[in-house]
């Protein structure tokens, strides 16, 4: 097998609150040949599927049955389920008095600091939208999240949050009129897209990436309003 189709790597997980034991996980990275080479010859065939399982069988130690992994503290699935139709209940009920409202939805990384230009523009955008009587909704936390929260709040408008259980990594803004705290992450995306008529994205990382392509697959598979606004704020990102 050639080592131009497959690069077996190790991963370790960064250490984080969320994650106390990091491990050494084995991943692969594949990758596809161009169909041209630079010097006009055609590139190798694809390896066939085949061989592709039994890179991953090889790669892969014998993996922990899934409930010999979970924490003894474990709820059980039926917990968690009741737990989920709560954050739904309590996240719609949040949203009720809202119905008549006008909301953009403004999503952004939380590490920005007040001096960062674009905490400056979300901040100013708060701000305008309060003035124009549009709610402000963020997830709630710091960063751009405050920013907007914050400009709103200045201009005497609605600055409401829907805020994530994140104690170590991320902290609730002040700038928030009223919020609401959930513990699931999913739950939150969902309240977040179901509030909104517009949809404003800051620079971010994986999380302000995976709100965006969920709000564009929700549009591209017709489950939002095509034409509904989705505003990308920075040519660069």
């Amino acid at each position: 097998m050639s080592g131009e189709f497959f690069k077996i790597c190790r991963i370790r997980q960064d250490r984080s609150p969320l994650n106390k034991n990091p491990r050494l996980t084995w991943g692969f990275l594949f990758s596809r040949d161009r169909i041209k080479q630079h010097n006009g010859q055609e590139a190798r065939p694809r390896p066939s599927e085949a061989k592709i399982l039994l890179y991953v069988a090889l790669a892969m130690k014998k993996p922990d049955p899934y409930w010999s992994s979970l924490p003894e503290n474990d709820p059980g699935d039926q917990s968690r389920l009741r737990r989920m139709m709560a954050e739904f209940r309590e996240g719609f009920a949040f949203l009720k008095p809202l119905k008549e409202e006008k909301v953009v939805s403004i999503f952004g990384s939380h590490l920005d600091k007040e001096n960062d230009k674009e905490y400056q523009q979300a901040r100013r955008l708060g701000q305008k939208l309060a003035q124009n009587n549009f709610v402000v909704l963020t997830g709630g936390g710091p960063g751009i999240m405050e920013a907007a929260n914050r400009g709103a709040a200045e201009a005497n408008g609605k600055s409401l949050g829907i805020t994530l259980e994140f104690p170590n990594i991320e902290q609730d803004n002040d700038y928030m009129q009223k919020s609401v705290s959930l513990h699931y992450l999913f739950v939150r995306k969902v309240i977040l897209a179901h509030a909104a008529q517009a949809y404003v994205f800051f620079p971010g990382g994986f999380g302000t990436l995976d709100e965006f392509f969920e709000i564009s697959t929700l549009i591209s598979t017709r489950r939002l309003h095509q034409k509904i606004p989705v505003i990308l704020v920075g040519r660069s990102f």
